[in-house]
């Protein structure tokens, strides 16, 4: 990898991590994190390099800001979501977010580490 995994960094409190791999994407590779929250649902981080996987298909997207970055959400079921947003030299997604308040937080938590 071309970067140093955010996860080195630490997660928010709340989250703990439970399984973690290098993904050979058809995009580029990709690390991947699985995390834990406190009642046991399980949140995955990627990291990758690219901007825009394909993950989504042609599901519906938008753009919204959080912690001063540009944010792209797409809804994937009830009470899921993804985000991608751009993380210093690569991007960074996050799938099964409860809310866009749990999306928030994390993209501050981790826009703040670096």
């Amino acid at each position: 990898m071309a970067f140093r995994p955010t996860g080195e960094f630490g997660l928010p409190h709340g989250y703990s991590p439970v399984a973690s791999d290098v993904l050979d994407m058809p995009c580029c590779k990709c690390i991947a994190v699985m995390c834990a929250r406190e009642d046991g649902t399980i949140l995955a981080i990627f990291e990758h390099e690219t901007a825009h996987p394909p993950w989504f298909g042609d599901r519906p997207a938008i753009q919204a800001h959080c912690s001063d970055q540009s944010v792209r959400l797409v809804q994937l079921g009830v009470n899921h979501l993804a985000a991608t947003w751009p993380l210093n030299d690569r991007y960074v997604t996050i799938i099964g977010a409860r809310d866009i308040d749990e999306i928030a937080r994390l993209v501050s938590h981790f826009s703040n580490l670096n």
